[in-house]
C-alpha cells in the first residue's frame, strides 16, 4: 500500500498543480479544435456531471467512498503487482484531489471541454481510467484466495 500512496501523492500534487494553472490561465476559452476541444475554466459544486448536492454532503461522500476504496482494494485486489497499485493509486488521486478542491473552495476547479460533454479535470480522467483497469483486468488483479 505504501507504493499505492507515494503514486497517488504524485499524482495529486500533478492534478492540483495543472488546476492551478487552469485557474490562472483559462478565465478565457482557449480553444484547441473549434466547436470540440478546449481549456475552459468552470467551478463545479455539484457531483458528477454537475448534479446539484450540497457540498458538505457531497464532502462526507467522498470521504466514504475513499475509505471504501482503501479498504476494498485491499481486501480483494493484489497490491504486489503494479498493475494494481497503479489504478488504485488512480482513483485515490483522483477522489482525494477533487476532495481537497471541494473542502478548499467549495467546488471542483473543471477546464476541459470536449464536444458535448461536461466539462471535466484531470482528476476526473484518473478516476475513469482507474476504474475501467481495474474492470477490464479485475481477472488478473484480484487476490488469489485460499
Amino acid at each position: 500500500m505504501k507504493k499505492v500512496l507515494i503514486i497517488s501523492s504524485v499524482l495529486v500534487l500533478i492534478d492540483q498543480v495543472i488546476k492551478y494553472f487552469a485557474l490562472n490561465y483559462f478565465s478565457e476559452p482557449v480553444v484547441i479544435i473549434k466547436n470540440f476541444f478546449e481549456f475552459t475554466y468552470k467551478e463545479n459544486s455539484g457531483i458528477a456531471f454537475s448534479i446539484p448536492a450540497p457540498n458538505l454532503l457531497i464532502i462526507i461522500l467522498n470521504v466514504i467512498i475513499i475509505g471504501f476504496v482503501v479498504a476494498l482494494s485491499k481486501s480483494e485486489l493484489n497490491l504486489k503487482k503494479i498493475s494494481t497499485q497503479i489504478p488504485v493509486a488512480m482513483l485515490i488521486a483522483g477522489a482525494f484531489s477533487n476532495l481537497i478542491d471541494r473542502i478548499l473552495n467549495g467546488f471542483v476547479i473543471d477546464f476541459i471541454s470536449i464536444w458535448v460533454y461536461p466539462v471535466f479535470n484531470v482528476a476526473d480522467i484518473f478516476i475513469t481510467i482507474a476504474v475501467l483497469w481495474i474492470l477490464v483486468f479485475y481477472g488478473k488483479i484480484k487476490k488469489i484466495k485460499k
